[in-house]
């Protein structure tokens, strides 16, 4: 009976060693396929913010193309998709937030002063009648030292979040 006892009491635990084995092996299956969801998702959202980020280029040179009445220009200055890319570092990407607030901030003021300097009455371009004035000069730089310090950070989080 010692035999039959000890064999069950053995069998009882393969049994219940296999039972443990096989939850544990499933957590952990669970829990590595959670975080790859989740380092997917993120790099798919640093692609966005990225690929946002670049699309914004084209609004400064929309800005000093432009050419009529003073109050139109004003529609300009609403730099969508630098506050999309700004909204994807709020939510996703917390080291990014000071640097796209800071650029949208710098294409802000770039609008303000150039929207003070522009004369509508005048046949020229935006930017032609604004370029060598030192308020835009500054604006401009400010726009572009944001920019350039922006494109570092992107650069520099992109083995972080881009990397599956």
């Amino acid at each position: 009976m010692c035999a039959e006892t000890s064999a069950a009491i053995l069998a009882g635990t393969f049994a219940l060693a296999g039972v443990a084995l096989s939850i544990s092996t499933s957590a952990l299956l669970s829990l590595w396929d959670k975080n790859h969801k989740r380092k997917v998702l993120l790099r798919e959202k640093y692609e966005e913010l990225s690929y946002r980020f670049l699309a914004s280029f084209e609004m400064p040179q929309k800005l000093m193309s432009y050419q009529g009445n003073k109050e139109e220009v004003l529609s300009l200055t609403h730099q969508k998709y630098g506050n999309q890319a700004h909204m994807l570092a709020l939510l996703y990407f917390h080291q990014l937030q000071e640097s796209t607030g800071q650029y949208i901030q710098t294409y802000s003021n770039l609008c303000v002063v150039s929207h003070s300097l522009y004369n509508p009455n005048n046949n020229l371009l935006l930017g032609e009648q604004v370029y060598d004035n030192p308020k835009y000069i500054a604006a401009r730089n400010a726009h572009i030292a944001a920019r350039d310090h922006l494109q570092e950070q992107i650069k520099k989080y992109a083995t972080k979040y881009a990397n599956v």
